[in-house]
């Protein structure tokens, strides 16, 4: 899942997350009052390493981490333009 969109308003914030499935081609609707997005860094995950299930990149898998990855920039965008 690929987040590509997130819907919402300045007053209200973030209200649901467009995903897109690259193996069916589709669009979902995600409900959620957050985003988050990690750009450039490495997981500081090794005390789990054996313990928890990760991914090859040593993210801890969480059952929804494919959409936190890209969500954050809307809000820091909408953010910068207000300054």
């Amino acid at each position: 899942m690929i987040a590509i969109e997130c819907q919402g308003s300045k007053d209200a914030g973030v209200e649901s997350v467009t995903l897109f499935n690259s193996e069916t081609n589709e669009t979902s609707s995600f409900p959620t009052q957050g985003v988050f997005i990690a750009i450039g860094h490495q997981p500081n995950s090794q005390l789990f390493r054996g313990q928890l299930d990760m991914d090859g990149a040593g993210y801890l898998l969480t059952g929804h981490h494919e959409i936190l990855l890209p969500l954050l920039v809307w809000g820091v965008l909408d953010r910068l333009g207000e300054s």
